[in-house]
């Protein structure tokens, strides 16, 4: 959580339930506390967060604050996606597969 310690941050909140530890966890005394109140929660280790904020890797300032500062976008990654999608498949099968 240091590496977004000041970094601005919105999104969104879907959330249905309740959150609880993992029970194996718990039992080796790995505690997870709360970390952002009512949405995030770290690891003793503070290698591992979950969070109920969605849309928090569509910010740019959060991917350089955790992967650095030549982490792409997320538009990147989906064009990157796309492009090998379609070189991986035949001509036509994609818009097939979408097709009416």
């Amino acid at each position: 959580m240091g590496a977004l310690s000041g970094v601005p941050v919105s999104g969104y909140e879907i959330h249905s339930g309740q959150t609880a530890q993992h029970p194996a966890m718990a039992a080796k005394g790995d505690v997870a506390r709360e970390v952002i109140p009512g949405l995030a929660w770290q690891n003793a280790a503070g290698n591992v967060m979950g969070c109920y904020l969605h849309g928090l890797f569509e910010d740019a300032a959060v991917l350089r604050a955790l992967f650095g500062a030549r982490a792409p976008s997320l538009d990147d990654v989906f064009d990157r996606l796309v492009d090998t999608l379609a070189q991986a498949c035949a001509p036509g099968v994609l818009d097939a597969l979408i097709a009416p």
